[in-house]
């Protein structure tokens, strides 16, 4: 498979137990794929998959393959803080249906370029399956270096990162990597205020956590950008980032899901510890859909 188009970090619909809620799974991943979605990632920080338990994940995933069935692929993210760890994870993991993996890098201890390269590529060639590098240091205290990512990208496994990073520097680095080993690797955007410069740039595709709540329009500003057409490319960008939850006193992740249960997708429930929204954010996120007409 290629990391191409608009992948979209799926939420993950719960239960007020914390299990898996399957029939806002299915309405979830049919809004995508009506959207416009060329591939569906679970289990990444918009899935929550920190707080969950490692049934709900399974199920998440076996549940996800099946709704899909085969329409686009299903990417499944893995993360631990060790090399076998994560390797014990993605076998376990990789089994109920995943089409490629997104590897977290190591977290808790900060771990050397050199350490990192060692770690992915130990991974990759255990596994032997299509894996995803995934690049956001707001999470896990360290950059993969463009360096490192063009030593990664030597592997036939290693299809791709995940960036979502800010730094454009860095970035057209990245792509520089990616036209190196244009025949396997690609490079993806994450980080939803550069979007559309990115794509214009020559990301191969957006993995937006706004795209749970607006897939079409991830989809038109990805067209937009991939035909030249800048005005209309950031034009949407700007909604997007206005639709995005980010700014309400509430956490990033269950604000992102209040606004998938405004829109009837799923029930607002978060893991804990994390809090459903107060009434003052919820009607904050409705005027946000209000505004771009998705309500």
């Amino acid at each position: 498979m290629k990391l191409e188009g608009v992948i979209i970090p799926l939420i993950t619909p719960l239960n007020a137990d914390e299990t898996l809620d399957e029939p806002g799974l299915e309405r979830a991943i049919e809004y995508v794929l009506d959207g416009g979605a060329d591939g569906v990632f679970v289990l990444g920080s918009s899935g929550e998959f920190p707080n969950l338990s490692m049934p709900t994940k399974e199920q998440l995933i076996k549940k996800a393959k099946a709704i899909i069935k085969g329409r686009v692929p299903l990417l499944v993210g893995i993360a631990r803080a060790g090399t076998q760890p994560t390797i014990e994870e993605g076998q376990h993991l990789a089994q109920f249906g995943a089409d490629a993996l997104v590897s977290l890098p190591p977290y808790y201890f900060t771990h050397s370029q050199a350490e990192l390269t060692t770690h992915f590529l130990t991974i990759a060639n255990t596994l032997q399956m299509p894996l995803v590098v995934y690049n956001i240091p707001q999470f896990v205290k360290y950059v993969i270096e463009p360096d490192t990512v063009a030593r990664l990208a030597e592997n036939p496994y290693i299809i791709g990162i995940k960036n979502t990073a800010r730094d454009m520097d860095a970035f057209d680095k990245l792509l520089v990597v990616r036209d190196t080993y244009l025949g396997s690797f690609r490079v993806s955007q994450g980080d939803l205020p550069n979007a559309a410069e990115c794509l214009l740039r020559g990301a191969d595709s957006i993995t937006l956590g706004v795209a749970s709540v607006a897939p079409h329009l991830c989809k038109q500003m990805y067209t937009a950008a991939k035909s030249g057409d800048r005005v209309t490319a950031e034009r949407i960008n700007k909604k997007l980032s206005h639709v995005d939850p980010v700014g309400t006193s509430s956490s990033w992740f269950a604000s992102l899901k209040m606004q998938c249960s405004l829109l009837g997708l799923c029930q607002p429930v978060v893991a804990k510890p994390f809090e459903q929204p107060g009434q003052a954010d919820i009607d904050l996120l409705r005027q946000k859909l209000v505004d771009l007409k998705l309500l």
